[in-house]
């Protein structure tokens, strides 16, 4: 035989008999049923003991991988046609229903928020603001909660991921254990974490020791609150983290309103409040589940620590970089310049970031019914397209992806233009509340510059999380990592010459090119996800 003899066999379908490949592909229909593909045809042949030699002396292919393509064509031939399934449409008061939950739950990660902002313009403080603090003291406090954010966001992201691998399964006494195992870790991690920076300090002498006290108080109380909250959004115990709010918020007012308790007691105690009603809120439900835990559920044991371990370390790098990107543009900024404290708290670009945030609200909380919709899309799609229609399987969640970005785009432009809008009318006004006069914020030099940087920035960081919830459903957290450190990598390396060169508020420009470089790595790895959505889809589960 020449060495073209099988190569030119293999381009003549007769040529090893059609009674030969019709044996082997009812052998591959009756062992493996309908194969997804010519590789599932190859593996089946193989396990029958199909090898290279047999394949090029008996059925006249190069080899095993050559024969299966063909043995896949005739098994769909021989098959009945596929119909795909037909979906009956759900009623559309039914899809507004689901939508509005969605973006109900979606748009909840701003409640919290807005009850402090809401208590600060009625009141003039919140429960770690205040709108009488020295510089010196809302730097410091400022300082204390951005390092609680970095500090405790790893913990709340990866438990985020951990708990409902045990929970949705039915696992709840595992949930229990795990939260609490989880809790005192992060606790431990993060009071360390606050005993450096305390402990560097001291060695440099950057913060009194006043201020030093009264920041670790407010990092501590900060700290312990995030991860609290983090259990019940585990828990979407949402109503819960609102009247804990409320409750902590209430016992600030009624004790500067009452007895005119001084702001730093006030404020930490009902900082305690609120966490105290969150954890005891969220013993109740994990107590409750656990007990209701059924049948053989309840002798589930963890696997191995260094497999949650494994697992949860993307998620714990996701959050805490994801942190340090929105805060660093802020230390950049405000360590510029000669102050006294090291770190200066400037009201103007904390304003400017705060109203472009406001204005992004709608965009992100619409991801959540992209989690939502995704999830629901994908056993009803590979129902309907048979394994050899891969490339139309994957078209459809590349427009289902490019759908979903338009509509969070739009939602995120039209926020930005009713928040400008929104703050010249209030800026109209003249004085809001205990906030004083704003009119001289809105139309100054520094707060409508950042907010335009700074929400062109958090437009492009909407962008990048949709494309997050896509990599996070086809289990590929790593190129989010890396795509976050390359966004911190940019926001410092813009931000801080440009905020030494010029004005301070420059360091916001970091914080849009950073936020560009994340939206654009992201969007190739889920486009690059997406079109091979078959393969990542069956790797993930």
């Amino acid at each position: 035989m020449t060495e073209a003899g099988p190569t030119a066999a293999a381009v003549a379908p007769g040529a090893a008999g059609a009674e030969a490949i019709d044996e082997l592909a009812l052998d591959v229909l009756e062992i493996a049923g309908s194969p997804v593909d010519a590789w599932a045809v190859a593996a089946t042949l193989e396990s029958r003991g199909v090898r290279d030699l047999d394949a090029v002396e008996r059925y006249r292919r190069a080899d095993v991988f050559e024969l299966a393509e063909v043995v896949f064509v005739r098994c769909r031939e021989l098959q009945e046609p596929i119909v795909a399934p037909t979906l009956e449409p759900m009623p559309t008061s039914l899809r507004a229903r689901r939508f509005t939950g969605h973006f109900a739950r979606g748009a909840f990660f701003f409640v919290p928020l807005a009850l402090q902002m809401i208590s600060l313009v009625l009141f003039g403080y919140s429960q770690w603001a205040w709108v009488h603090f020295s510089l010196s003291q809302a730097s410091t406090i400022a300082l204390s909660t951005g390092a609680s954010f970095v500090a405790t966001a790893g913990f709340v992201q990866a438990l985020g991921y951990l708990g409902p691998l045990f929970s949705e399964p039915g696992k709840h006494s595992l949930t229990e254990r795990l939260t609490w195992r989880w809790l005192a870790l992060a606790l431990v991690c993060s009071f360390a974490f606050g005993g450096l920076l305390v402990g560097v300090n001291a060695l440099l002498g950057a913060y009194p020791a006043g201020l030093v006290e009264v920041g670790i108080v407010y990092y501590a109380l900060l700290a312990g609150l995030w991860l609290a909250n983090g259990i019940l959004y585990m828990l979407r115990a949402y109503l819960a983290m609102f009247l804990a709010t409320v409750a902590g918020l209430a016992a600030v007012v009624v004790l500067r309103e009452g007895p005119g308790l001084g702001i730093y007691a006030a404020q930490w105690i009902g900082l305690g409040l609120t966490i105290a009603a969150a954890l005891g809120w969220a013993t109740l439900v994990l107590r409750r589940r656990a007990a209701s835990t059924a049948g053989d559920l309840r002798l589930a044991q963890f696997p191995p620590w260094r497999r949650l371990r494994r697992a949860a370390t993307p998620f714990f790098c996701f959050g805490a970089l994801y942190f340090a990107l929105i805060l660093c543009d802020r230390m950049v900024g405000w360590s510029a310049g000669d102050h006294p404290l090291p770190v200066w708290f400037e009201v103007r670009y904390e304003l400017g970031l705060d109203w472009a945030l406001i204005a992004v609200v709608a965009g992100i909380a619409f991801l959540e019914h992209t989690v939502e919709a995704f999830s629901a899309r994908l056993e009803p799609t590979q129902r309907r397209f048979p394994g050899h229609e891969r490339a139309a399987h994957n078209k459809d969640f590349l427009r289902f992806y490019r759908h979903h970005l338009a509509v969070t785009l739009a939602l995120s432009v039209l926020g930005v233009a009713l928040a400008y809008g929104g703050a010249l009318l209030l800026a109209n006004l003249g004085s809001i509340g205990e906030l004083g006069d704003i009119e001289s914020y809105v139309h100054g030099p520094v707060t409508p510059s950042v907010f335009a940087w700074g929400a062109a920035g958090y437009v492009l960081l909407t962008w990048g999380l949709l494309n997050a919830t896509v990599l996070f459903s086809v289990a590929r957290p790593w190129p989010l990592v890396a795509a976050l450190a390359a966004a911190l990598a940019v926001d410092l390396a813009v931000g801080i010459p440009l905020s030494r060169s010029g004005p301070y508020w420059h360091s916001v420009i970091g914080l849009t090119a950073g936020c560009a470089v994340f939206a654009l790595l992201t969007t190739v790895a889920a486009v690059r996800a997406l079109r091979r959505a078959d393969y990542h889809f069956l790797a993930a589960y």
